[in-house]
């Protein structure tokens, strides 16, 4: 008898085959021809990889970097991002008079670029950290770009991607930890936040 079609295999294995077609390719294999079953192994071994996969979407980090090489534009160099200033931080702010505690829910930044304000608060939550933020113009009157692409980063790991809102709102969650990086990838600067909760 001729080796089964690789296809007829795929069949049998799925149980796709006729009754007289699966006799057939089963008596071939019953013969001890090596490649038919190491083929028919393959199949098997594969078929139930693929059942047991469960599939995820894809993290809008891999999504937006493949959009962004279909577009052509290249990620910024290290040299290339601006480094945010610190202007405002409420941890370091002096603690106003009668106030019996100085423990708060929340932590605020402001931190502030050439082109633009970052304001981040800090909402600490039980079931974690959620890092709220806002990108908007320096200047009133200006105008920034519809989207700006979010990563938080530690210890140069992604830990959290998110794009912003029309308004350059974002939220992102769990966020915590020490020397934590908050990248905003947009134009016309590529800015840089570095801050620890």
């Amino acid at each position: 008898m001729k080796h089964p079609e690789f296809v007829e295999i795929v069949d049998l294995v799925e149980n796709r085959l006729s009754a007289s077609a699966r006799k057939t390719v089963e008596a071939h294999l019953g013969k001890g021809c090596k490649s038919c079953r190491e083929s028919r192994d393959w199949v098997g071994k594969t078929t139930r990889a693929m059942r047991a996969q469960r599939l995820v979407d894809a993290p809008e980090y891999s999504i937006q970097k493949a959009v962004s090489l279909m577009a052509g534009r290249k990620r910024p160099s290290f040299a290339e991002w601006i480094i945010a200033k610190l202007e405002f931080d409420s941890a370091l702010a002096p603690q106003q008079a009668g106030v019996r505690s100085g423990a708060v829910a929340e932590r605020q930044w402001v931190f502030s670029s050439a082109s633009c304000k970052i304001v981040l608060i800090m909402d600490k939550r039980k079931e974690g950290n959620v890092l709220i933020g806002q990108v908007t113009p320096r200047a009133a009157g200006e105008a920034l770009p519809a989207s700006f692409l979010i990563e938080v980063l530690q210890e140069n790991r992604i830990v959290a991607v998110k794009r912003t809102s029309d308004h350059g709102e974002f939220v992102l969650s769990p966020v915590s930890g020490r020397n934590l990086e908050l990248r905003i990838h947009g134009e016309p600067e590529s800015i840089l936040v570095e801050f620890e909760i």
